[in-house]
């Protein structure tokens, strides 16, 4: 009986905690993607905007860039 208690305790901690924990592992992975995504393009826009567009890139129309 405490054989089967055993094997029912590491099953649920297969079927549970493992996926679990890649789950939250690809959260916070896509979580600082992002941050980094948005901190990079606000620099970025920013320089092209000044130096290339001479204005802000978002109000002028069929504007291609960053």
């Amino acid at each position: 009986m405490e054989a089967l208690f055993e094997f029912v305790k590491s099953l649920s901690y297969i079927i549970v905690s493992i996926p679990t924990s890649y789950f939250i592992a690809f959260g916070v992975t896509i979580y600082a993607l992002m941050l980094c995504i948005f901190l990079v393009r606000a620099p970025i826009k920013t320089f092209f905007d000044r130096h290339y567009y001479g204005g802000d890139s978002d109000q002028m129309p069929f504007v291609a860039g960053p």
